[in-house]
């Protein structure tokens, strides 16, 4: 899979509807075959996780995202440091990296928490803000 398409699903699942806004997309003389869409978000978990394992066997690493937490919950040598702001923080940060309104920066926010949350859930059962769930350091900017 090429690196641009990757990035598209950067901690996302596919939905059942993206995926049919994409084929009807296609007028009937360009949609002759079907497209091969890439892996399957299952797949491309599960080829993420053994490359992450197989990183940490070999070195230390530091995995940020990717239900790494989760992906090495009961390795002897795992450190959690799960990172969080208030909105008044996130909200700031965001219109000074993307240069966009507070009301967009609100909007980028909770679809990209809500984004998050779906793919944890889906690859691990829990919620991704539960730090009971997980051995963890919580550290929030101010």
């Amino acid at each position: 899979m090429l690196e641009e398409d990757l990035e598209s699903r950067e901690e996302r699942k596919n939905s059942f509807f993206g995926i049919i806004l994409s084929i009807l997309h296609y007028t009937s003389e360009e949609y002759l075959l079907p497209q091969i869409i890439g892996p399957t978000d299952r797949e491309l978990f599960n080829a993420e996780t053994e490359i992450i394992k197989r990183i940490a066997k070999e070195r230390s690493a530091v995995i940020i995202g990717r239900c790494s937490t989760h992906i090495f919950c009961g390795h002897p040598n795992h450190v959690s440091i799960f990172l969080h702001g208030n909105i008044k923080f996130r909200n700031g940060r965001v219109q000074e990296l993307y240069h966009v309104s507070k009301e967009t920066a609100g909007k980028m926010i909770a679809q990209s928490d809500k984004e998050r949350a779906i793919y944890y859930r889906t690859f691990t059962g829990k919620e991704w803000t539960d730090l009971d769930s997980m051995t963890s350091v919580s550290i929030q900017a101010k």
